[in-house]
């Protein structure tokens, strides 16, 4: 385990493997990275150097709940410090559920640094667009609302982040409940607009298919001759 100040935050992080092809892989939801640790060591073995790292309120990772950008784009920034610092660029980059999101928001916004994109677990669809939300965010901004700063601590997720890393109660604590209901609100409608965005490019697509069969219905490629009477 070692540890590198990103942007004022101290970001855990583990470099598995000696020598090879640098490999980036992301856990889901707001998992810390130990989950991946044997898995790494799979791929480690077959040559490569994989890094495992707690993103930002994450595992035993730092929290600081600020920040203009949503959630995802900012640990996207600072896992692009982060291989700068330790030269491991280009690197191919991966995750399951909300790491494979991320990868691909990594690639959009750092596209040099990335060899090649390995998604597992991609997570969509209306089930998920209904319950992320909650998971990630509305719960905590109730416990803030009824129960300030005391009752967010007190949650499984953050007391799991309290015990991986004690200091991060104390920064937790010294903030002002309304803050955090404000980022973590504005953070919710970030991530809302991700998901709105997804769905309205599913509806403009599967608009253009059914105007493209209506006006087209022989497809792209007509047969001609007999092939088309059969």
């Amino acid at each position: 385990m070692t540890i590198l100040n990103i942007r004022g935050v101290n970001i855990n992080f583990e470099i598995i493997g000696t020598g090879g092809p640098w490999v980036v892989l992301i856990t889901g939801g707001r998992r810390g990275y130990t989950e991946f640790i044997a898995f790494a060591n799979k791929i480690a073995a077959k040559g490569f150097r994989v890094i495992l790292h707690d993103r930002r309120n994450t595992g035993a990772s730092d929290i600081l709940i600020e920040g203009s950008d949503g959630e995802e784009e900012i640990w996207t920034d600072d896992l692009a410090i982060l291989l700068e610092k330790i030269g491991a660029v280009p690197a191919f980059v991966g995750g399951t559920s909300s790491g494979a999101r991320m990868s691909m928001l990594f690639y959009t916004r750092h596209p040099k640094m990335v060899k090649a994109l390995m998604l597992m677990r991609i997570t969509g669809g209306d089930f998920a667009a209904g319950r992320l939300p909650e998971m990630y965010y509305q719960q905590f901004i109730r416990a803030a609302e009824q129960g300030g700063m005391a009752a967010v601590c007190a949650t499984e997720q953050y007391q799991e982040r309290i015990k991986a890393n004690p200091g991060n109660r104390e920064r937790l604590m010294a903030m002002d409940p309304q803050q955090y209901i404000a980022v973590m609100t504005h953070w919710l409608n970030k991530f809302l607009e991700g998901w709105t965005g997804a769905v309205l490019a599913k509806i403009i697509v599967l608009v253009f298919i059914v105007v493209f069969i209506q006006r087209r219905p022989q497809g792209i490629f007509a047969l001609k001759g007999r092939s088309a009477e059969a």
